[in-house]
């Protein structure tokens, strides 16, 4: 794995991202930081966090009921609307 970060010239931002192997995107920053320094401050901080979180195997979580999910219309809904 490894973690790539980019200033992004249109807002003069910087973020980042953790990719897989494969290319895979992993994880990313929600907000953007305002420096480089700060940007890497934040990666550090994600690789020093991670090193200590545990791995849990869980049962699976119920399932979310999201009313304009497709698969939670009605075959017989008319038009695509999203139901009530």
């Amino acid at each position: 794995m490894r973690f790539e970060f980019w200033r992004n010239d249109l807002f003069q931002k910087w973020h980042w991202q953790l990719v897989a192997e494969d290319g895979a995107i992993i994880a990313m920053s929600r907000k953007p930081y305002p420096t480089k320094d700060a940007c890497l401050v934040a990666i550090r901080a994600f690789q020093t966090a991670n090193q200590q979180v545990a791995v849990l195997e869980i049962e699976p979580p119920e399932p979310i009921y999201c009313r304009t999910h497709p698969a939670n219309f009605e075959a017989k809904n008319d038009g695509g609307q999203v139901p009530p």
